[in-house]
């Protein structure tokens, strides 16, 4: 994480190749261009979308493989992984530097992870009424790609407001909104708490 937060543009041409490595590394790299974000490094943006993509098209869990040899400190499936797509994304867009052209891509990575349906609290089940649903809704998937899902869409409102155009002209804004900010459809209670 460290050599690629240090000089991300070495790394950033060679994201394919990690595309062979387990998720633990996937998830250290990301992890590393977001902090090179955070101290405005301009980086190869249109790759790491691609990457997130990648991700996002895999399994979640990864069938468990027998390593005697493997220690506990591994991510044990692309979740914490999906997590550092979500964490990265954030930034890019709070900082405003996912370039426009970007978006569809960005806006179909923050659609499919909203989607995440690990350690969701859903409002017909009882038990999910007595947990925490402020803790899980700051630590689990869903409900932190909802959030940046607001934030790309706030972005999304300013530039359309400046060609004076309306988040009516973005249909997939809006079945976004209706899907999530619903009760009857969005089950997922840590998404609105």
């Amino acid at each position: 994480m460290a050599a690629i937060e240090a000089a991300p543009e070495r790394y950033a041409e060679r994201l394919e190749d990690f595309k062979a490595l387990p998720p633990t590394y996937v998830r250290a790299a990301l992890q590393g261009f977001r902090e090179a974000t955070r101290r405005d490094v301009d980086l190869a943006w249109p790759a790491l979308p691609g990457l997130a993509e990648w991700i996002c098209e895999r399994p979640a869990v990864i069938p468990e493989q027998s390593n005697d040899s493997d220690w506990h400190g591994h991510d044990a499936d692309w979740l914490p992984t999906r997590f550092a797509i979500v964490d990265m994304l954030e930034d890019a867009i709070k900082k405003d530097v996912l370039p426009v052209d970007l978006d569809p891509l960005a806006w179909k990575i923050i659609d499919t992870l909203s989607e995440d349906e690990s350690e969701c609290l859903c409002y017909d089940e009882p038990d999910s009424l007595e947990k925490d649903v402020w803790s899980y809704s700051l630590n689990t998937l869903r409900p932190r790609a909802v959030r940046v899902a607001l934030n790309y869409i706030e972005r999304r409102f300013m530039q359309l407001k400046t060609e004076g155009k309306s988040i009516d002209n973005v249909p997939e804004i809006l079945s976004y909104l209706d899907k999530h900010l619903n009760p009857a459809v969005e089950k997922c209670l840590s998404v609105r708490p």
